[in-house]
């Protein structure tokens, strides 16, 4: 069975918990900057309309995710010039990769801002499976049976596990990838 979808621009069933994933995340942003499509836009009152309806919450990934998208841009400019991949100009253009590092940066400290006044909470599974080895080798077994049934990329796939993991079957997301996944409940824009 797949997913139960919930479309985020009339949303009024919320869950208990609710795992925002960087797609959200990032679309929310977009949107407060004046730069989100149609979807962002949607995500952007979904996370300002989750105050005292559940608990949203993000993991370390997701926020990575985020602050990835910002700073790829000029690293891959910066690597593009020279003809090189990402990891080629970080080991052997120090004197390229560090300038383009720190207009990255630059475009972070804002991003960052804006999570930290989102209200969010930023953790890994509560339970304790969570924690420790035999969460680690938990976190691993779900991803790997989530691999053997689904098309999704891998980071999509740890955050459906820390989600499961903590007890959250209800994922907030822009990504599609997510729908065909039995047994979550996916607040999206469908």
């Amino acid at each position: 069975m797949p997913a139960v979808i919930h479309d985020i621009r009339s949303a009024t069933a919320w869950p208990s918990s609710l795992y925002l994933d960087a797609s959200i995340l990032m679309g929310a942003y977009k949107a407060g900057m004046g730069r989100g499509t149609a979807d962002e836009r949607a995500a952007a009152a979904l996370v300002r309309a989750l105050p005292g309806h559940c608990e949203a919450w993000t993991s370390l990934l997701a926020i990575e995710e985020t602050c990835w998208k910002a700073l790829r841009k000029p690293l891959l400019d910066a690597a593009r010039r020279r003809g090189l991949s990402l990891p080629e100009l970080k080991r052997t253009r120090r004197a390229d990769y560090s300038p383009a590092y720190a207009v990255g940066r630059t475009r972070t400290a804002p991003l960052m801002a804006f999570l930290k006044g989102l209200g969010i909470s930023l953790r890994g599974p509560r339970t304790p499976v969570g924690r420790g080895e035999h969460g680690r080798r938990a976190v691993c077994f779900l991803v790997r049976q989530m691999m053997d049934a689904y098309e999704l990329e891998m980071a999509d796939l740890f955050h459906i596990a820390f989600a499961k993991l903590d007890g959250t079957n209800a994922i907030a997301t822009l990504d599609k990838g997510y729908l065909d996944v039995d047994g979550l409940e996916v607040y999206t824009v469908p």
